[in-house]
């Protein structure tokens, strides 16, 4: 198995707005120590035992733990070597950006672009750095000029007095960045340069750029060469409808099993009444790609917030199981509970065409990856909830509350006080075995920890 996986455009929505993200985005927890295990989940839905407490909007019952969850757990392990960064952290990305045959960890903050090298990954460099306003930044590493070399990719939505734009450093880069260093500048406008992606999307060889905005979605195909504003003739776009948010934008790889990569787009719509959750709809492109506006298709996937006070994430793509066609795991996020979060997940191996769920089942966690994590040949998920990660195999054992709110975990992993936001799941030293990269809160300032697979 190959462990080059980045998780994409996975972020935490609410009916007010969303917290847009590479990666894995979750709300602050007030709690203030790290989970990270080993369990099992099994192919069904667990539900949260029936306490017969109605909630206050009279939408049905709720379920309340009268203490504190309880964890309980086999094994601990203990965790440390913590990086402090400057800004909340809200996306990775991992490449070789300085060009030297190894991977570099670079960290989208909401003031830089930070790059973590060195032993360990623990030497963090600012390589770029902006003043606060409102939007983070979101790095990504790429070829976009065509010359055989990474650059620097920054969507930077908050830029341009909120118009947003997307910038090219072209690569490698070693030393940190500013407007005065040569660049190509991509501009748009409702915030444009969110999440921006890398990759192929019109078959011609050359990397292209997506990125979208609080409207749009934009490609421009590559080579990109010149400073010139998203909207051309030559690019391909697509307006979103009035009521409608445009969510996340995706270009993870093919999704529809016919060998070439497509564009996902996930809209969201609100709830039809009070009682109700919100509905979120997965959108597949078909590639390859041309100039001009995109045709867009009925949802392949419909997923719904389970009841009132329920909240969405835009789905995890990614090639799990690495048969080439890319999965999905869709996340419901239910807040109906006083002391705890309960989260509904449902995993879709590809190719994404409508059919039924590999797995549904409940759990304290938001998922960020499936990876081999014991070795056992059966894929485990790897997720982060407000205070940590769990990961386990899917066919083993339910993993839910249970009638005593009661965790059992084959591994409980501590870190201190580290609450992981942000993770990412791949090979970073070449071992073939998947490491982990956090990002979060040390204690309440931000920070990233690299769990490598010999540490564990």
């Amino acid at each position: 198995m190959s462990f080059d996986h980045l998780n994409r455009a996975f972020h935490v929505a609410h009916a007010a707005g969303a917290i847009r993200g590479n990666g894995v985005r979750v709300l602050k927890s007030t709690a203030s120590f790290l989970w990270v295990g080993l369990v099992g989940v099994a192919a069904c839905k667990a539900e949260p035992p029936d306490t017969g407490t109605e909630d206050e909007q009279g939408c049905g019952e709720v379920f309340l733990c009268e203490d504190d969850l309880e964890v309980v757990a086999e094994t601990q392990r203990s965790l440390s070597g913590a990086t402090l960064v400057n800004g909340s952290i809200y996306a990775i990305s991992v490449g070789d950006l300085a060009g030297t045959g190894s991977p570099q960890v670079l960290l989208g903050t909401t003031y830089t672009a930070t790059i973590l090298d060195g032993e360990g990954f623990t030497t963090a460099k600012e390589l770029w750095t902006q003043p606060g306003d409102g939007r983070a930044v979101y790095p990504e590493i790429g070829d976009l000029t065509g010359d055989g070399q990474p650059d620097l990719v920054l969507g930077l939505p908050g830029s341009d007095d909120g118009a947003g734009q997307v910038v090219v450093f072209p690569g490698p880069v070693v030393e940190p960045v500013t407007w005065g260093t040569s660049n190509i500048q991509v501009k748009g406008s409702d915030h444009a340069g969110q999440a921006p992606k890398v990759t192929d999307l019109n078959g011609d060889g050359l990397h292209d750029l997506v990125t979208w905005s609080d409207e749009t979605v934009w490609v421009r195909f590559g080579p990109v060469l010149e400073t010139e504003p998203l909207g051309r003739p030559e690019d391909t776009f697509w307006n979103k409808d009035e009521g409608i948010e445009l969510i996340a934008v995706d270009a993870p790889g093919d999704l529809t099993g016919d060998g070439v990569p497509d564009l996902a787009i996930v809209l969201g719509e609100g709830p039809e009444d009070t009682c109700s959750g919100v509905l979120y709809q997965l959108h597949i492109v078909p590639g390859p790609l041309s100039a001009g506006e995109l045709d867009l298709q009925d949802p392949v996937l419909n997923y719904e917030g389970l009841e009132l006070y329920s909240e969405l994430m835009a789905p995890a793509l990614d090639d799990w199981n690495d048969d080439g066609v890319v999965d999905a795991a869709f996340v419901s996020i239910n807040r109906e509970f006083p002391d705890l979060v309960w989260f509904q997940i449902q995993v879709y191996f590809g190719p994404l065409d409508g059919g039924e769920p590999f797995a549904r089942f409940g759990a304290y966690g938001i998922p960020i990856g499936l990876v081999d994590f014991d070795s056992d040949g059966t894929l485990d998920l790897f997720q982060t909830y407000l205070t940590g990660m769990v990961a386990g195999p899917l066919d083993e054992q339910p993993l839910g509350y249970g009638e005593d709110c009661t965790l059992e975990l084959a591994e409980d992993w501590t870190g201190g006080h580290f609450d992981s936001e942000v993770g990412w799941v791949g090979d970073l030293d070449g071992d073939g075995e998947p490491d982990i990269i956090m990002g979060g809160n040390y204690e309440s300032e931000a920070a990233a920890m690299v769990v490598l697979s010999s540490q564990l």
